[in-house]
């Protein structure tokens, strides 16, 4: 449990304090300080001060020694003016999270942690999180994940000359599992001076690991990727979602393992392989072969006219309309859209449990009412079920979804790169400036 509370309360940021009461005298509230101005935003002291908060309570109870209070504070702002740069980009995009959508997110949350909803905020209060606060923050990543869905995902583009090329030469590593830690220091710019200056830190780094620096801690204070306050801990990943510099040295690696600095386009990365999961048990499933259409509310459409517009498109499909042709046309998933709203054959667990839990009710054939979940509003439609053997199995289309994944990791950096360097930052108090 609270591994996953860590990832979800590290990534997202503080938007502030709560307004004070009506009845406390403005004599009694503190004057906040500013501490930097973001666009047409600021991020103030309080607002630092109970991230900071946060955050060393989550580095506390995952037994994770701390790095300098201004090392991490420096850190923790740099995610900070991130996400707000983001979610002033969402504003502008026209996204909204409406309250449903994280009430949906909380039930997944708890489901996925095999709780109910009282025991996961229970949960979440014994590790001294204020539910109001998850709630707030976890809203944020919604907002990121929708960024991304909009601005990134109708970018991905997986040929199937690419997925059959990978099936011929990867399809043994692909079956493979790692779970690895990641050190990134990027290089800002193209000069040669400023790939110098972070070959040298990453060397130093890689001699701080040797002499036993602990690896998460080294990440929590130099590390510029996205899961820095994580420890760099990127979870288990298949083969295929990673870049092959990184699978050029894993097969020479075993777990506990520290790579060399590896160099990409972006920058240096030093690797840390703590498993490895190789031969995978028997395990037999029933498969689903899906096909959605997803109607995500937005700041013009409310969840009431999403599930209206999904109540809409379904009667048409009852009227005889194809399902694949109203996918194209109506459905906001721009990947399975392409593909007449196909996702392929579908093994348990790999959807939202709102969808699985209809999905597993249906005849073949069947088109489900409209559900509402954590993403919007989803229609589907069964197309078959087969028993299948998963145990080592890779299939082209979970090739083409892991190389779609990590496509879009690719350029989701490149592109939050490149709205922090179009953004303005202004820092009033200059101790608080991140590293760059």
């Amino acid at each position: 449990m609270r591994r996953l509370l860590l990832l979800l309360v590290l990534l997202l940021p503080v938007q502030g304090l709560r307004p004070a009461l009506a009845m406390v005298s403005q004599a009694a509230v503190p004057l906040d300080r500013i501490l930097v101005v973001v666009n047409n935003g600021v991020i103030t002291s309080s607002a630092l001060d109970l991230r900071m908060a946060q955050v060393t309570r989550q580095l506390e109870v995952q037994h994770i020694q701390l790095p300098p209070a201004a090392v991490l504070r420096r850190q923790v702002l740099k995610r900070m003016i991130l996400d707000r740069i983001q979610l002033q980009v969402s504003r502008r995009m026209g996204i909204s999270i409406h309250r449903s959508q994280i009430d949906l997110a909380m039930k997944d949350l708890a489901s996925r942690n095999h709780m109910t909803s009282a025991q996961f905020d229970a949960a979440l209060a014994k590790d001294g999180i204020d539910v109001h606060e998850f709630r707030r923050e976890l809203r944020t990543q919604l907002v990121i994940r929708e960024i991304v869905a909009r601005a990134i995902r109708p970018r991905v583009h997986v040929s199937e000359r690419e997925v059959r090329r990978y099936l011929a030469t990867e399809r043994r590593i692909g079956q493979r599992e790692y779970h690895l830690r990641d050190l990134f220091i990027p290089v800002r710019g193209h000069a040669r001076t400023s790939v110098k200056k972070a070959e040298r830190l990453a060397s130093r780094l890689e001699e701080k690991l040797a002499k036993g620096a602990r690896f998460r801690e080294l990440a929590i204070a130099y590390s510029q990727g996205p899961k820095a306050l994580e420890g760099g801990d990127l979870g288990w990943k298949h083969a295929g979602q990673l870049p092959p510099v990184f699978l050029g040295a894993l097969k020479s690696m075993k777990p506990g393992d520290v790579s060399r600095p590896l160099e990409t386009p972006d920058g240096f990365h030093i690797i840390k392989l703590l498993k490895e999961r190789t031969n995978v048990p028997k395990k037999v499933v029933t498969q689903t072969d899906l096909r959605h259409i997803l109607i995500r509310p937005n700041v013009i459409l409310s969840p009431a006219a999403a599930l209206r517009r999904a109540q809409r498109i379904r009667s048409e499909i009852k009227a005889g309309v194809r399902f694949g042709a109203l996918a194209r046309r109506y459905s906001d998933d721009p990947l399975s859209a392409s593909e007449h709203g196909d996702l392929g054959w579908i093994s348990p667990g790999e959807l939202d449990p709102s969808v699985e839990r209809v999905m597993k009710t249906l005849a073949i054939g069947q088109v489900s009412q409209p559900i509402r979940t954590a993403h919007g509003i989803e229609l589907i439609e069964v197309l078959g079920r087969r028993q299948r053997d998963i145990s080592g199995a890779i299939s082209a289309f979970q090739i083409k979804r892991q190389l779609e994944m990590r496509r879009a990791s690719e350029l989701y950096h490149h592109w939050l790169q490149r709205l922090r360097d179009q953004a303005y930052v202004r820092f009033l108090a200059r101790q608080s400036k991140p590293a760059s």
